[in-house]
């Protein structure tokens, strides 16, 4: 890094909705790329961070309540529109950064609690691994031999980023996770 960053972080979903009105209508990723990179450019950032893109079931959780680790959100059209986004903020000199925060998950049938029927990627006792705010599971980060992370979560939680890397083009990837934070908080004690 030889210079200063300067970040534009947006939520694609509610930035310049076509109808102010009505929460159901999107921009595609074309609509997105004519207004939102020449407005980055214009207000002089050197970065523009996506809030989650990836598939997520419920609109209100803002997609930080991820089921679709690998697919970029189907609201605003398919992947390749997305990645003509990343590269016109690129062919502008300006970097993507992509939000990816696997700290939780719905509970949807389609989702990863109990996915094979057992605790896979939740804490069996909900008093570890149920955030009641977002009525959604935590990662038990500490399954597998590593006392990290498993194998079933490496696969859900650490290729994504590899394939948004390689596939997508983004030049940064913002992660934050449960497990990240307690060893923040443990670390400054």
């Amino acid at each position: 890094m030889d210079a200063p960053w300067s970040v534009y972080e947006v939520h694609l979903a509610s930035w310049q909705r076509p109808d102010k009105n009505d929460e159901e209508t999107y921009n595609t990723y074309e609509q997105i790329q004519e207004r939102l990179v020449p407005y980055v450019k214009e207000m002089g950032f050197t970065h523009v961070e996506f809030m989650p893109v990836m598939e997520h079931p419920f609109d209100g959780s803002w997609g930080y309540q991820c089921t679709g680790f690998f697919a970029a959100t189907s609201r605003f059209g398919n992947p390749q529109g997305l990645m003509k986004l990343i590269e016109a903020f690129h062919k502008e000199d300006i970097g993507v950064i992509m939000d990816w925060v696997p700290s939780h998950f719905p509970y949807d049938a389609h989702g990863l609690f109990m996915f094979d029927g057992t605790h896979t990627f939740e804490y069996a006792d909900m008093r570890k691994g149920f955030h009641p705010d977002w009525n959604s599971y935590i990662f038990n980060y500490k399954r597998g031999r590593s006392k990290i992370i498993s194998h079933q979560q490496r696969q859900v939680l650490v290729r994504p980023v590899s394939y948004r890397r390689h596939t997508c083009g983004c030049s940064k990837l913002y992660a934050q996770t449960e497990l990240f934070k307690r060893r923040r908080r443990v670390g400054t004690q």
